[in-house]
């Protein structure tokens, strides 16, 4: 399967974000197993096909890529919370914690009950994002 290059240009107006451009794009090279290079230079291509020249952006990843868990979360101090939240990283997700890069979110429901939804993505996936997102040496 064929992975997609999806882009939006937004710009701020008064208070408020407005769809300058958009496009969608097949990209012919697999950012997981391409050299990073190439695939960095078809992105950059593509871009400027479609005119872009934004030197910021941010970049969604593709939700195949996410591993997620969900625990309800005991009312701690924050350095404790944090260590029983890496802790449930450990059991929840089902390869080693040390390959994800980790964020959680949290949040409380109106019975006092508190949650933290984790989310991890493998290191390997974005550190060959990164190094395609970099301009060629």
């Amino acid at each position: 399967m064929a992975s997609r290059l999806d882009g939006v240009v937004l710009r701020r107006t008064d208070g408020s974000l407005q769809v300058q451009q958009s496009f969608s794009v097949a990209l012919t090279l697999d950012p997981l197993t391409a050299d990073a290079e190439l695939v960095g230079r078809e992105i950059r291509n593509h871009l400027d096909a479609a005119g872009i020249r934004e030197r910021n952006c941010i970049v969604g990843l593709p939700l195949k890529w996410a591993l997620t868990a969900q625990v309800e979360t005991p009312k701690l101090d924050e350095a404790d919370l944090e260590n029983f939240l890496q802790l449930e990283a450990e059991r929840g997700f089902p390869s080693d914690v040390t390959t994800l890069m980790v964020c959680n979110s949290r949040c409380s429901l109106a019975a006092g009950k508190t949650y933290a939804m984790m989310v991890g993505i493998p290191r390997t996936h974005l550190e060959r994002l990164e190094r395609a997102s970099r301009p060629p040496s």
